[in-house]
Order: structure tokens, then sequence, then C-alpha cells
């Protein structure tokens, strides 16, 4: 990034924009109106009165015109012009006469005029501007969020138009929400009843409402494996790759698994996706679908066994995705899927129709995006790359592992020509953490996917004061960072989980017999407890004015005193022999019990102020499964 403009100017601006230079003088407003050509069309009229309304902030009061009036230089000029940057990219210039902003295209002069917008917030309410001027452009065409709404939570109506306008608000242009049984098809009640479903109208309502503010909303469906919640009902076990209990191996390790895929080798499964995109596509008006794929683990273990013998595991994987091409072809949309499967039959990924989009994820810090891009980009397939939050199965977040993963994804994307960066958040273990667990990694992957080089070293606990919850003692940024950061205090770091997670998850195991915990110190353990202790202690001086910022302080209290319970119950337990539940003393366990029972409450409570009902009895049951065991 290049500037010679003062930091603390900068650091209002979100994503950083890649050139700013600030130039001698200042810029008091002209009288015209704010002059907007092609005023008819929505993205650029909804650019002119983003900025009216900014400049109304601070006691300028403009009129929209396609014209300047006679006489009356514009207050601000707004200009489609194709020499501007590059796609998507934008320029404003502030000089002593005139305030220009010029957007390569309609989508670079809607991020012109968001980032006209938070430099008026930056100034405050004065009479002039700085003469500025900023070029800027993205370095991924496609920026997006992936929020799962299938493990047990389903936001509320509310709660995705907030996610909305803040992904707006920081040049994300896709959403995509994950599922598996959350929409409510028409001829399947029973797979979908009691969780609170994304209905038909609601679809449309929430695609016009992304499509209004620049977001693509991509249909997500799982359309092979983690097919679970449908498969466990009798009307479509048939459909099963393995109908009965089966073994397999799996991420290295054995296991016993059933019902969890579709067979590819049933032309029934097939009939049932097709039945289903029919009825799900024509909600969206985005020409892509992301068909999913990803850890077919069954996959010839049961009624494709035979076929995978014979033509062998990836082709059969192959010959499923090219049917499933088809059928969205048929309605007119390009797929995208996961890529985590083809990656273990690279000799086939040539023969991937070349409209088919791959999806490179990966969530721990040594994830090999560069491999994995490269084999990608060689044989001419479009691609993105997909980090995660890593906020899941953690309880107050993984920063140390997601930075970097976030980071890497950036890097290797663009060294190898990704079309799109999709930073994944999952809800695995009945999604007890709140999206201000995952905030601050949403707002990180849309800085670092827009201009990577310039915001590598933003200031995330400020972002998320500023830019997310707009907390005037600037509290819960830097609680958010603690938080998130705390589980590097035990010096563990799980797969794809905390210490925090796994002591909570592991109350009968001897803490010396468990896989990670063995390896645990109590001085770890502590200062882990303490710099949390100290965090919830800085949260209630935090006062957010954002319209969800007294349900996130409570929620961001909850995850904290979750992750405190288990650095508790793991304390006991290092005062034991063995390091096991059971050897804790009875009041102490019956301590637990009470103290538990109140978290579950809790999560119940507050469970309804961002989310549907549906789910909440399932996330829960998870949570107080320990009740017994204490």
């Amino acid at each position: 990034m290049s500037t010679s403009t003062p930091l603390n100017l900068i650091d209002q601006l979100f994503p950083r924009p890649r050139h700013i230079v600030q130039d001698t003088g200042t810029h008091c407003f002209n009288e015209g109106p704010i002059v907007c050509a092609e005023i008819e069309q929505p993205i650029i009229r909804r650019s002119a009165h983003e900025v009216q309304s900014a400049l109304k902030t601070i006691k300028v009061e403009r009129e929209i015109s396609e014209y300047p009036d006679k006489g009356e230089s514009a207050t601000v000029e707004l200009v489609i012009d194709p020499q501007v940057a590059q796609h998507q990219g934008y320029a404003i210039s502030i000089t002593p006469d005139s305030i220009t902003l010029a957007g390569h295209d309609e989508a670079g002069l809607a991020y012109a005029a968001t980032t006209f917008a938070q430099l008026i917030s930056a100034v405050g309410s004065i009479d002039a501007l700085p003469c500025l001027t900023i070029t800027d452009w993205p370095d991924f065409e496609k920026r997006g969020i992936m929020l799962d709404i299938s493990r047990d939570k389903v936001p509320t109506m509310e709660t995705l138009f907030l996610l909305v306008d803040r992904m707006a608000s920081w040049k994300m242009n896709e959403l995509q929400l994950y599922t598996e049984h959350t929409f409510a098809y028409a001829n399947h009640h029973s797979v979908w009843a009691g969780a609170s479903p994304m209905t038909p109208a609601e679809i449309l309502e929430l695609d016009a409402y992304c499509q209004d503010r620049g977001i693509e909303l991509v249909p997500n469906q799982n359309t092979f494996g983690h097919f679970e919640k449908w498969l466990k009902h009798d009307t479509y076990a048939h459909l099963a790759e393995c109908p009965e209990p089966t073994d397999i191996i799996a991420w290295n390790k054995p296991m016993t698994v059933s019902k969890g895929s579709l067979s590819p080798v049933d032309q029934g499964s097939l009939e049932l996706i097709d039945e289903l995109l029919t009825e799900l596509l024509p909600h969206f008006s985005s020409k892509m679908i992301n068909v999913g794929g990803d850890e077919t683990i069954e996959l010839g273990y049961g009624r494709s066994k035979e076929k995978c013998e014979e033509i062998g595991k990836g082709r059969v994987y192959l010959n499923y995705l090219i049917r499933l091409r088809e059928i969205a072809a048929r309605q007119g949309r390009k797929i995208q899927f996961w890529g985590d499967i083809i990656m273990h039959h690279p000799e086939l990924i040539p023969e991937i129709p070349k409209d088919v989009i791959a999806l490179v994820w990966g969530y721990e810090i040594t994830h090999p995006f560069d491999e994995e891009c490269a084999a990608f980009k060689a044989s001419g397939l479009e691609f993105y790359v997909c980090p995660g939050t890593s906020s899941w199965n953690s309880q107050t977040g993984r920063h140390d592992t997601a930075l970097k993963n976030i980071r890497s994804a950036a890097e290797n994307g663009i060294k190898h020509g990704a079309i799109g960066y999709l930073v994944t958040d999952w809800g695995d273990g009945g999604h007890w953490q709140p999206l201000g667990t995952a905030y601050p990694l949403y707002a990180y992957s849309a800085a670092v996917s827009w201009a990577h080089e310039a915001n590598i070293g933003i200031d995330l606990a400020q972002v998320i004061n500023t830019h997310i919850y707009h907390d005037s003692a600037e509290k819960i940024g830097p609680v958010l960072m603690q938080l998130g950061d705390a589980a590097t205090l035990t010096k563990l770091s799980p797969h794809n989980s905390t210490v925090f997670h796994q002591l909570y998850h592991s109350a009968q195991t001897p803490l010396a017999e468990h896989e990670f915990l063995k390896e645990l110190k109590v001085e770890n353990l502590q200062r882990a407890q303490q710099a949390i202790t100290q965090a919830q202690s800085d949260l209630e001086l935090a006062n957010p004015s954002s319209t969800d910022g007294p349900q996130a302080i409570q929620e961001i209290a909850l995850i904290a005193d979750l992750a405190l319970h288990g650095c508790k119950q793991g304390l006991y337990r290092f005062e034991t022999p063995k390091g096991s539940i059971d050897e804790v003393a009875t009041e102490k366990r019956q301590e637990l019990r009470e103290e538990l029972a109140t978290l579950v409450q809790r999560h119940r409570d507050l469970w309804v102020g961002s989310n549907r009902i549906g789910g909440m009895k399932e996330s829960a049951e998870k949570m107080e499964k320990n009740l017994a065991v204490y």
C-alpha cells in the first residue's frame, strides 16, 4: 500500500485501499447536487444514496441529480469509467475544487461509495475533507462467506440481513448458506420438520436483499456425502451407500459408519437430487450452485464397492460429479464442488469439465494450498481457495490457526490465479459458537481477499470495534482477540479443536491416556484461565451501539464461561491421581453439574436472540450430556 496519509485515517478505512495518497489542501463542500448519471440502475442509485446518507451525518444536505445545476459545481460526482483501475476497481479524487468517485464498473462505483462513506465517518463533523487520491481494486474476483446452517443453527432473517450489510460494507460479494436439510422442500417435510428451515419465500427475500447490495447468494446443497439428515428416514434409507453399519478407514483411523452418503451407483440418488435442485434453484438469481461432494468417506465400502473395484473409486466419484453437472446445466447453472476427494485422484482432474469450479479447502496452518491450487490450475480449471474461521469445536476461537490459514489461502490463491476466496464457518459439535466468534475472521478474510498486501497487518481489534460493533469504549475488539488467542496459552493445538473443547468432551478419560491432553501442563491451563477471566472483566466495560451489540455481549460472555468451565473441570482432574472426572471429589462434581446446568440454560435463552428455535434442543443436548457424567 502506498500512502502518505495519517495512519489514524487509514485505519478507519476497511479494507485498507491498496493505494492512498494525501495531497496538500482541503476541500470545502460545493453547493451543487450529488451528480450521478444512469441513476436508474439499481446499484448506481444505491451508491448515490450511500454518498447522500454519509454527507447527512456531517450536516451536508444535498439532492441527487443526473445533471449538475447551472452555475453550481457538484458536491460529489459519481461516474463509470472503464479506464479506472481494474474490474470492480475504483478511484476517489478529492481536490480543493471537486470530489469525484469513479468506478471501473457498477461494482467499482459501489465500492467507491462505500469507501467514501467510511472516509466521512473517519473525519467526523468538520467542514472540509483532506485532499487525497485513492486507487483500489480486488485481488480476487469473488470474495465471500460460507455459513453452515445445517448443524443445528439456522439464523433468523434479521441476523442474516445484518451479516449481508456488513459483508457489503467490507466489499465482499458472495454468500453461501451450507445446506443439508434446512430448505423447506415441498415433498420432504419429514426431513426438515423441527429444523426451522429457510422457506422458499425467505430465500427469495434474502436473494433480493443480497442483490441490492452487490452480493451473489449462491445456493449450496450437499448432494453426495453429509446426507445423514435424509438417510436416517426410512423413505430415503434405500439410497444410502452403506445402509447398514460398515467398518471403514477414514482420516487414517478405523470407524463404523452407516447412512451418511448417497450411493453414486443408485439411479435413485440422482433422481432425488434432480428433484431437489429443480425446486431449489429457481429461488436464486445466481447461475451457480455449490453441490458439495466433500468427505464422501463411505464411497467404495458399500453398494459401490464392486464398481469402485472395477473402474476405481476416483472414476466413480467423477462420473457422479459429471451427472450432477448435467442436472445443474439443464437449469442453466454451473457447479462448484469441494475438491478434497478428487485430490486423492489427481490423474482425473484434467477430465473434469472446464465449466466446473473447484473449491480448494483446508483449515489447518499447514494445509497445502500451494500444491492443490497448482493441480487445478495445471488442468485449466477455475477454482476458489476456501480457508476456515476455525471457530467450531473451540468455544472461544483458534485465532493463531485461523489467521495463518486465511493468509495462506490468500497468498496461494493469488499466486495461482484463483478466481474466488470463500471463508467457511462450520457448526460441528452443536454450533455452540456465536457469530461473534467468527466475525473477526470474516473481517480478516474480507481484507486479505480484497487487497492482500495492504491488509496483512491490520489491527483486527480496531476493525471489530469500528466496523462491526461500533464500540465507543473500544473493548469488544480486544476481548474477542484475547479470547481467540487464549487457546494458544495452553501450548497445545489439537486438530480442529481447542483444549477447552477436548477437556469438555473427555471428562471420563484419564488425562494421561488422552491423545492430546496427556501433554497438557497445569500451569499452561491456568494461564489460559487467567486470560479468559481478564477478557470477561474487560467485556463488562464494552459499549457497542450496533443493533446486535447487547446480544453479542451476552453471547461472548457465554462462550468465555464455557471455556472457563472446561478449565475448571480440567484443573479439578489435575488434582486426582489419574485425571478422570470419576476421581474428583463429590462436592466439586456437584459444583460442576450446577454450573453446567446454568450454562445450558443460558445457551437456550440466548439461542433465540439470533437464531430460529429449530436445532436448539439438539445443540443443548450435546452440551448437557456432561450433567450425567458429573
